[in-house]
C-alpha cells in the first residue's frame, strides 16, 4: 500500500522488503500460489466464509488483515495476534460458559485470513511468464514442464527463467520476465455480487426508448442531436454511439474491405437494450516504475461505462487487466502478446456469459463490448496498429492531412477535410497479420497500420475507436506548447526596455493570483522556463492566460498593435528561434511542393517569411483558443456550443498558421474532437484524467524495485482494494445481522481506504467527482464537524441576520428583535451562541470565512451565477418557533465585489463571457449583506491589474460545469444592499 512521505532507502526509490512482508512475493513463488484453496462456498458467489462465523472472531480477522496490510506487520507478527486472540477467545469461552461458533477452526495466519474475509488478491490474478525478447507468453504451469531454459520460439535468443538451489538442495526456477494479469470476467462477476450494483448499472435508463428488449440499433443519422442543435450531451448516453451498438456481430472475411462483421443470427439487436449489456472503455499507458533511473511499466485498465458518472471512475470502479512489466515499452508486436487474453475474454463475453446477480435465483447472460481505447496518442497509436502522429503521411488516422501540412491554415478548415476509410486499415491490418517482416514494414509505410489484436474485436475500428484524448491534446499538448513553444520561443516576451520587461511582468502575475486552495498553485517557473507541468497546472493556466497575456503585454491598458522586439540572434533564445523557423520554412518547402505550389518566387518568398510577432494577432488568437478549450472542456455541452467551439479552435489555428508559427500534430487533431463528441458525449465521460491518477497511485507504492516482482506488487495491492471495498459492502448489508464489532471493522476498513490516496489531493478529478456525486446527494450543504459559537451582536451582525431571517422564515414565524416589549406579538430572536464554520462543502465544493484561518483559502466566490463575493461568516442559525417548529438557516454574511465601469474597455471584453472573466473596482467590496449558502455558485481565480493607473480586481472563473452564463444574475432578492 501506499506510504506518507518519501522514506525510500534506496536510490531509485525503492524499498528494503522484508522476506515475510504479506505485499510481497518472490518471482518464482508467484508460480507456486495455490489457487484450489478456496472455500468452494465463496466460490459459489456466495458470502465469503468469515461472515459464518462469529462477530467477534471475524473482527479479529479484520485487525489482523489491517495490521499486515497497512501497518507492516509480517505473516509470523499476524500469526501471534491470531492465536493469542483465539487463546482470549477460549479463556472467554470457559468464563462464561459459551462456546463460541467456530473457534476450533479459527484461522491462525494471514493467508487463511485473507481467504476467509475474501480478500485473497491470488484468487482473481493470472501469472504468465515472457520471454524477454519476443515476448511470447507463457501460461504458469510450462514453468516446470519446459526442458530447458531457452526461449521455444525459432532464431529467438531470449531465457525464460534462471534456476536457484536453495538451502538442501531444492531447485527452484525463477521467470525471467512475469507478467501479472486479473481476469476481466471474473472481475465483472465479482463487481455484479455487489447488492444494488446491477441497478446501478441501468440506473442510465431514464426513459421507454431506454428500456431493456428487442430493439434496433440508432444510427447517428436517427440521433436526436443530428436534428437539434441545442440538444444537451451530459454524458457518454448522450451521444449517438451509445444506441448505435450493435449486438450479434461476428468479424469475418468478406465485404468491401475483405473484413466485415456479420449479424449472424440476422436479429438487428441493439447492444444496450440488452438485460446486462456492459460497455467498456480501456486505457493503455505507461508511467515510471521507479522514482530514479529509467524503469517504465505499464498498465492496462478497464472502465465500465454504464456506471453513473459519479462512480464510474473511481478506484474500487476500475478493473486493473495487466500491469506491463519493464523497464522498457513494448513493441506492438510484443503488445500483441499482452493483449491477447484480455481480448479473448472480450470476445466471449461480447457474445454472453452467464453471471451470478444478487437477488435472482440463476444466473443471467450478461455481454460486454469493447467501446473506445481512452490514451494518450501514443498509447492509443501503438495499441490499435496504426502509425505514429509524427508519420509523414499518416499523422492524422482520420483524414488524409499530411504532418507537412501543419504550416498551411487549410490543415484547420474542416471543409478541406477528406476523411479515410476504417475498412481500408482492417483490410491491411489483416493482411499484415500473415505477412513476412518486409511486407508488414511496405504495409505500415504505405498504408499507415499494422496487426493489432484489439482488431479481432466486433465492431472495433481502430481510427474510430482510438479517439484523441482532450486531456492529453489540449492541456498537456496544445496549451504547454501554446505557452512555450509559440509565445516563449517565439520571443513575445522579448525585453523591451529596462524597466519593461514582459517575461518578468508574466511571472509576477502567475506568483501573485490568488487561487482556490482546493484549485492548487500554477508554478510560473515550471510553465514559462521550459518545465513540464502537471495537466492540471496547464488546465488553470488556460483559465487565467488571457488575463496574463495583457498584463505582461499592455502599453497604456491596451495590448500594442506593434511587433515585438527582436531576439539577439547570437544568445540562445535567439538561436533556438532560428531554428524553429528553419524547421517551419523547411515544412512549408515540402506542403508546396506536395500540393504543387512550388514555384521560383513562392520558395524564395518562404525563405524570406519569419514569423509574425505582433502582439495584436497574437492576442486574438490566444482569446478565440481558450474560448475553444473552455467549451470543449466542459461537463455539459449542445450541439450548438461543440460546433462555435470547433469555429472557435479553427480561426485560432488557421491564424497561427498564417503567422508562420511553429504548430504541433495535436492542433489538428483536436479539429476532430467534436467528432468523438457527438459520439461520446462531453470529454468528461472518457478522458485519460483518471487513469494518469492511476498510475500516480501504483507508482507511489512500496516494493523492492526487483524487475517483474515489483509489477506483481502493483497488481496485487489494486486488487486488494477492490476487495477490501467488497469486504465493507458486504459488512454493511449484513442488515439485522450487523453488530456492533462490524460497525467498529467498516470504520476501521474506510479509514485505511482513505490513508491510500485520497486525503489532501487535489486535482480536476476529484473535483469533477465531487460535484457530479453533489448533484445525486439529498444533503446539497455539508459543515464541519468543529464549529464555534459566538453572538451576533459581539459580532456586528446581528440586524444584518435578523433583516434576512424576518423576510426569509415569514411563512413560519412574525420574527421580533429581543429588544422588544413584552406586549409586541412575535417571536423574539436572540442570536446568541450561533453555530459558525470556518468553511462548508455546498454542491461538492468547498468555501471558506475570511475570518477563520482555515477558510482564508477559499473566502471568495460566486453567488447564484456569477457575483463575486467574499465570505466573512458561513453561520446556521436556529430558532425554535411557538409552535415547537425547530428553524434552521444555513447562510453566509458575504461582500460584494463592486462591477468596474472599465469592463468594456479590457481587450478580453468581447470574450469575457466566454471565458468567464470578470472586472471589478480594486480593493473595493461593497456592503455585507446575506445569502443562502445553497446561492453559493462556483470559484475562481483572482488577479489585481492596473489599466491606466487604476487598480481593478480580476475574476477567472474555475467552474467548467458547463459554458458561462450570459450574464449576471441579480440578487437584490438576497439583500437590501447586495449590488
Amino acid at each position: 500500500m501506499p506510504e506518507d512521505g518519501d522514506d525510500s532507502n534506496n536510490e531509485d526509490g525503492s524499498f528494503e522488503v522484508r522476506e515475510d512482508d504479506p505485499d510481497y512475493v518472490h518471482a518464482e513463488d508467484l508460480f507456486e500460489i495455490d489457487r484450489d484453496a478456496a472455500d468452494a462456498a465463496h466460490a459459489a458467489g456466495k458470502l465469503p466464509p468469515a461472515f459464518q462465523e462469529d462477530p467477534l472472531i471475524r473482527r479479529a480477522y479484520v485487525q489482523s488483515f489491517i495490521a499486515g496490510a497497512f501497518h507492516g506487520a509480517t505473516h509470523a507478527m499476524v500469526e501471534h495476534m491470531l492465536k493469542s486472540e483465539r487463546s482470549n477467545l477460549a479463556s472467554l469461552s470457559s468464563r462464561l460458559d459459551y462456546a463460541f461458533p467456530g473457534l476450533e477452526n479459527m484461522a491462525v495466519t494471514l493467508r487463511t485470513v485473507e481467504r476467509r474475509l475474501g480478500v485473497d488478491p491470488d484468487e482473481y490474478i493470472t501469472y504468465y511468464f515472457l520471454c524477454p525478447v519476443c515476448w511470447v507468453r507463457h501460461p504458469s504451469c510450462e514453468l516446470y514442464d519446459l526442458a530447458r531454459s531457452a526461449c521455444t520460439e525459432p532464431g529467438c535468443t531470449g531465457i525464460l527463467y534462471e534456476t536457484k538451489t536453495l538451502t538442501g538442495g531444492k531447485r527452484r526456477r525463477k521467470p525471467t520476465k512475469p507478467f501479472a494479469t486479473s481476469s476481466l470476467e471474473r472481475n465483472i462477476q465479482r463487481i455484479l455480487l455487489r447488492p444494488g450494483k446491477v441497478e446501478e448499472l441501468n440506473a442510465w435508463r431514464q426513459g421507454v426508448e431506454d428500456e431493456a428488449g428487442v430493439k434496433a440499433p440508432v444510427g447517428q443519422e436517427d440521433w436526436r442531436g443530428a436534428h437539434d442543435p441545442d440538444f444537451r450531451l451530459c454524458d457518454i448516453y448522450d451521444g449517438w454511439g451509445w444506441n448505435a451498438i450493435q449486438a450479434g456481430l461476428q468479424r469475418r472475411r468478406g465485404g468491401v474491405w475483405g473484413i466485415e462483421d456479420i449479424d449472424v443470427s440476422e436479429v438487428g439487436q441493439r447492444f444496450v437494450a440488452l438485460p446486462l449489456g456492459l460497455v467498456i472503455m480501456i486505457n493503455i499507458d505507461w508511467f515510471r516504475g521507479l522514482k530514479r533511473g529509467k524503469y517504465s511499466v505499464g498498465a492496462i485498465y478497464a472502465t465500465i461505462c454504464n456506471n453513473p458518472r459519479t462512480k464510474r471512475f473511481l478506484r474500487e470502479e476500475t478493473i486493473l487487466c495487466a500491469v506491463i512489466p519493464g523497464p522498457e515499452e513494448p513493441s506492438l508486436e510484443q503488445m500483441n502478446s499482452i493483449l491477447e487474453p484480455f481480448v479473448t475474454e472480450a470476445c466471449r463475453m461480447y457474445h454472453g456469459v452467464d453471471m451470478r446477480v444478487p437477488a435472482e435465483p440463476g444466473p443471467i447472460p450478461t455481454h460486454l463490448h469493447v467501446n473506445i481505447i481512452a490514451a494518450d496518442l501514443p498509447g492509443s497509436r501503438k495499441s490499435t496498429g496504426l502509425r505514429a502522429h509524427t508519420s509523414k503521411l499518416f499523422m492524422c488516422a482520420v483524414c488524409n492531412k499530411p504532418f507537412h501540412s501543419l504550416v498551411d491554415h487549410r490543415c484547420y478548415d474542416a471543409t478541406t477535410f477528406k476523411y479515410r476509410e476504417d475498412g481500408r486499415y482492417l483490410k491491411y491490418a489483416f493482411r499484415a497479420r500473415q505477412a513476412d517482416q518486409a511486407t508488414r514494414e511496405e504495409i505500415a509505410e504505405r498504408r499507415g497500420v499494422r496487426w493489432s489484436v484489439l482488431n479481432l474485436l466486433p465492431d472495433w475500428f481502430p481510427a474510430r475507436d482510438g479517439p484523441v484524448d482532450f486531456m492529453h491534446a489540449a492541456y498537456l499538448g496544445e496549451a504547454k506548447h501554446v505557452v512555450q513553444g509559440i509565445l516563449v520561443a517565439g520571443g513575445m516576451f522579448a525585453k523591451r526596455s529596462a524597466s519593461d520587461k514582459p517575461l518578468e511582468k508574466l511571472q509576477h502575475f502567475f506568483d501573485n493570483v490568488w487561487w482556490p486552495g482546493s484549485a492548487g498553485r500554477v508554478p510560473s517557473s515550471v510553465l514559462i522556463t521550459g518545465g513540464g507541468g502537471k495537466a492540471d497546472e496547464w488546465r488553470n493556466t488556460c483559465s487565467v492566460l488571457a488575463v496574463a497575456l495583457y498584463e505582461a503585454w499592455q502599453v497604456d491598458g491596451e495590448v500594442p498593435d506593434e511587433d515585438a522586439p527582436p531576439l539577439n540572434p547570437k544568445e540562445k533564445a535567439g538561436i533556438n528561434q532560428k531554428r524553429i523557423e528553419n524547421l517551419v520554412n523547411e515544412r512549408r518547402h515540402a506542403n508546396a511542393a506536395h500540393n504543387g505550389e512550388t514555384t521560383a518566387e513562392y520558395s524564395e518568398y518562404i525563405d524570406q517569411t519569419r514569423m509574425d510577432r505582433n502582439y495584436c494577432h497574437h492576442y486574438d488568437a490566444v482569446l478565440e483558443w481558450l474560448v475553444s478549450l473552455r467549451i470543449y472542456g466542459s461537463q455539459s455541452i449542445s450541439i450548438r456550443e461543440a460546433q462555435r467551439a470547433e469555429d472557435c479552435h479553427s480561426r485560432a489555428c488557421q491564424a497561427w498558421a498564417r503567422m508562420c508559427c511553429h504548430l504541433t500534430p495535436y492542433f489538428h487533431l483536436v479539429m476532430h474532437i467534436v467528432m468523438w463528441i457527438y459520439r461520446l458525449g462531453p470529454v468528461y465521460g472518457w478522458w485519460a484524467y483518471p487513469y494518469e491518477r492511476f498510475n500516480g497511485f501504483l507508482s507511489k507504492l512500496r516494493h523492492n524495485g526487483h524487475a517483474g516482482e515489483l509489477e506483481a506488487t502493483m497488481m496485487r495491492s489494486w486488487v486488494k482494494i477492490h476487495l477490501i471495498h467488497d469486504l465493507i459492502v458486504n459488512l454493511e448489508n449484513l442488515g439485522p445481522h450487523r453488530t456492533a464489532e462490524d460497525e467498529a471493522s467498516i470504520a476501521d476498513l474506510r479509514r485505511c481506504l482513505q490513508g491510500t490516496g485520497r486525503g489532501g489531493e487535489r486535482g480536476t478529478l476529484l473535483t469533477m467527482l465531487a460535484a457530479m456525486s453533489a448533484q445525486h446527494d439529498e444533503a446539497q450543504v455539508r459543515f464541519p464537524n468543529e464549529n464555534r459559537k459566538i453572538d451576533l451582536k459581539r459580532e456586528s451582525l446581528y440586524a444584518l441576520v435578523f433583516t434576512y431571517l424576518r423576510r426569509d422564515w415569514q411563512d413560519e414565524v412574525a420574527l421580533i428583535p429581543d429588544t422588544s416589549a413584552r406586549d409586541v406579538p412575535g417571536s423574539a430572536f436572540v442570536g446568541q451562541r450561533v453555530s459558525s464554520f470556518s468553511h462548508v462543502v455546498v454542491h461538492g465544493q468547498r468555501y471558506g470565512a475570511s475570518t477563520a484561518h482555515r477558510g482564508k483559502s477559499h473566502q471568495y466566490a460566486y453567488v447564484s451565477g456569477r457575483q463575486a463575493v467574499r465570505i466573512n461568516y458561513i453561520l446556521q442559525v436556529s430558532h425554535r418557533a411557538a409552535s415547537g417548529k425547530e428553524l434552521v438557516a444555513n447562510i453566509a454574511i458575504v461582500q460584494p465585489f463592486i462591477a468596474s465601469d472599465r469592463a468594456e474597455m479590457m481587450p478580453w471584453a468581447s470574450r469575457a463571457t466566454d471565458l468567464g472573466i470578470g472586472t471589478w473596482k480594486g480593493k473595493r467590496l461593497g456592503a455585507a449583506t446575506v445569502v443562502n449558502l445553497s446561492c453559493l455558485s462556483g470559484q475562481f481565480a483572482l488577479a489585481s491589474v492596473e489599466h491606466r493607473s487604476k487598480l481593478l480586481w480580476i475574476t477567472m472563473s474555475l467552474d467548467h460545469t458547463t459554458q458561462e452564463p450570459d450574464q449576471v444574475d441579480s440578487l437584490a432578492h438576497e439583500g437590501d444592499n447586495f449590488l
